[in-house]
């Protein structure tokens, strides 16, 4: 009985190293998916949270808020906080669910990647359906424009560029 004990640990920490690599790696090069605007209503979108940088005065459906970086700025009447960052406990929430359900059943390091996308994609499908539900309605396109940004997708590797929203706890 030791024998086969003793002949199969080296298997197991074999699996353990590939496993805790996995682990490295996602913190190097994280499991990521988002939320974006694509059509019409991007050219607007990130105004109704940041602002109008052209307007000076008060318009029809505008009243003087505070964009992200503190700044006072003309903002939509309809989402006069904006309309994604009020949402950031509920965004946090949507995150602390999925992970108490995120499984690491699997066996390979791939498959232990693949757990964490598919996380990572729901969390974001939930951020999707938070920010449409609270997004100012004016034509209804930019409800219609808002979209999950899924694992692997070309758009997550310009949203540095774009301002993105970044959740981190301290």
């Amino acid at each position: 009985m030791s024998a086969l004990l003793s002949s199969t640990y080296p298997l197991l920490q074999l699996q353990l190293d590939k496993f805790l690599t996995e682990f490295e790696r996602l913190r190097k090069e994280p499991a990521e998916a988002g939320v974006g605007v694509e059509g019409p209503g991007a050219a607007y979108a990130l105004v109704w949270e940041w602002g109008n940088a052209r307007q000076h005065t008060i318009g029809p459906k505008t009243t003087l808020g505070t964009n992200p970086d503190g700044s006072r700025v003309w903002l939509s009447i309809q989402a006069p906080q904006g309309y994604i960052r009020v949402n950031e406990p509920l965004f946090w929430a949507a995150l602390d669910q999925e992970m108490e359900r995120l499984d690491l059943g699997g066996s390979t390091p791939e498959e232990v990647r693949s757990a964490f996308e598919k996380t990572a994609a729901k969390i974001a499908k939930r951020m999707t359906d938070i920010i449409k539900e609270h997004a100012p309605v004016d034509s209804g396109q930019l409800h219609d424009d808002i979209r999950t940004i899924m694992p692997g997708d070309d758009l997550l590797d310009e949203s540095e560029d774009f301002g993105a929203l970044v959740l981190a706890k301290d």
